[in-house]
């Protein structure tokens, strides 16, 4: 990877050419914490996106360690909504994450992890962090989406997609994947206002969780409502 191909640089230049307004910047504490201090003045689609995080945050007190910068998508997407987000708009988040690695990149070893995990091969690749900025009838939700694309931390249990790819990744298929993503995104963020999960999600959602390794107990079902159900209990995602 050359300093002229920044996955970060890659990734504003695709939502340039596809009219989608995105901040970048070559280094920032955190895309998430830039995007809720972002002065919104109207209801569009906003991607943040940056090289390197010094403070990237994960689930609860988890941090995203910075692998080399402009190795890894650093990104916080922001969708605008009339009305608040349900529960189960992180479990279609992630499937939506899955469906489009698998689309673009061909990676069969791959899965999910509840509540935020993407995983090739048994071992962590990307990670979800799901917000909500509410403000009266107007609501925004900020999809913080990190990903290992050609390096990853120097910590066990990790993996990056360019390994796990059918073709090893450009520009034009990284193009391929972001439009893909943008798509499934949409779709997901639709469908968060409902309170209930559509069939097919469930059904693929069963595959992409049995699919990893790591579980110790095999998922039986999806509940309407996003709970896992093994064969001794019921697990509400957001519990995870």
């Amino acid at each position: 990877m050359s300093e002229t191909n920044l996955i970060g640089e890659w990734t504003k230049s695709w939502a340039e050419k596809n009219n989608l307004h995105c901040e970048y910047q070559f280094e920032t504490p955190s895309t998430n914490d830039f995007a809720k201090e972002y002065p919104y003045v109207d209801d569009t689609s906003v991607l943040f996106v940056t090289e390197s995080q010094t403070k990237g945050r994960g689930r609860g007190s988890n941090l995203w360690l910075n692998s080399k910068p402009g190795s890894s998508l650093l990104s916080t997407w922001s969708f605008q909504l009339t009305q608040p987000p349900q529960p189960i708009t992180t479990p279609l988040l992630g499937l939506a994450v899955y469906r489009s690695l698998r689309s673009a990149f061909g990676i069969q070893k791959l899965s999910l992890k509840a509540p935020n995990d993407i995983y090739i091969d048994g071992k962590k690749a990307g990670g979800l962090l799901v917000e909500v900025i509410s403000q009266n009838s107007s609501h925004r939700v900020l999809v913080g989406f990190g990903l290992n694309i050609f390096s990853k931390p120097e910590i066990a249990n990790t993996s990056e997609v360019n390994s796990y790819s059918s073709e090893p990744i450009n520009s034009s298929s990284w193009n391929l994947f972001l439009s893909m993503l943008f798509d499934e995104f949409q779709r997901a963020v639709h469908q968060a206002t409902e309170p209930y999960l559509p069939q097919l999600a469930r059904e693929e959602l069963l595959v992409a969780l049995n699919q990893n390794p790591n579980i110790s107990e095999k998922f039986v079902a999806i509940e309407l409502n996003g709970s896992l159900r093994t064969k001794n209990t019921t697990i509400s995602w957001d519990t995870l």
